[in-house]
Formats: C-alpha cells, sequence, structure tokens
C-alpha cells in the first residue's frame, strides 16, 4: 500500500488476520517469548480444512 517491499532474505512477522486458515497450512507453531523460541506446538488440524 504505497510502501516499497523488504529487501530480499530480510526477516518479516506475519500476523494473520483470521487463524483458523493460518493453522491449517503450517505442520507446527513456533511458541516465542522476549525474542526466543521457548516451544513448538504441533497443529493437530493440519489439512483439516473443511
Amino acid at each position: 500500500a504505497g510502501r516499497p517491499l523488504p529487501p530480499l532474505g530480510s526477516t518479516v512477522r506475519v500476523v494473520p488476520n483470521h487463524a483458523c486458515n493460518a493453522v491449517n497450512l503450517v505442520d507446527e507453531y513456533a511458541v516465542l517469548a522476549d525474542g526466543g523460541l521457548v516451544d513448538r506446538w504441533a497443529v493437530a488440524a493440519r489439512g483439516m480444512n473443511a
């Protein structure tokens, strides 16, 4: 929306506005706290979009 794209190779944070479809697209979630990885949660609903 009028802003340049980040340089190739940049890390970007994506926050979905609706989690149902986003959850279905990944095998696991990375749980972060204070900038570090604290856990990984498996997604039981992977591929179960109805």
